[in-house]
């Protein structure tokens, strides 16, 4: 699914839960890479279910991609177990802007994001 607009984005984002309580489990390249044109993201979270451990879930995990990025940022550090409070589409002007708390936030303005995967698995909660 190509995504070529701030609405279609928006869009994306609300009928995937705001990405609330979804972790960045992969993000390639790192921030700082200043030669970096795309990026590759896997987003992963809980879509129905319960909590409680031992009982049944169901995970899906995102494979997203921003393509000729013009702006990639990470303002503070990244850990693939945090729990973000949701992410956020904006306008910039000459791109698309993404940013989501990974804990820091991260910032990715692009031409385009391409949704290349969407697996949903079910799966007991962990212990």
């Amino acid at each position: 699914m190509q995504i070529d607009s701030v609405t279609a984005l928006d869009e994306w984002i609300h009928r995937n839960h705001f990405l609330h309580d979804a972790s960045v489990s992969c993000l390639e390249p790192l921030p700082g890479r200043n030669d970096a044109t795309d990026v590759r993201l896997t987003l992963q979270f809980q879509v129905a279910g319960s909590y409680a451990a031992g009982e049944p879930r169901t995970l899906r995990t995102i494979e997203l991609m921003a393509q000729d990025i013009t702006e990639y940022a990470l303002d503070g550090t990244y850990h693939p177990e945090h729990l973000a409070e949701g992410a956020n589409s904006y306008n910039a002007g000459q791109g698309i802007g993404f940013e989501i708390d990974i804990p820091g936030v991260l910032r990715i303005v692009a031409e385009s994001f391409e949704v290349t995967s969407v697996v949903d698995v079910d799966e007991p909660v962990p212990e």
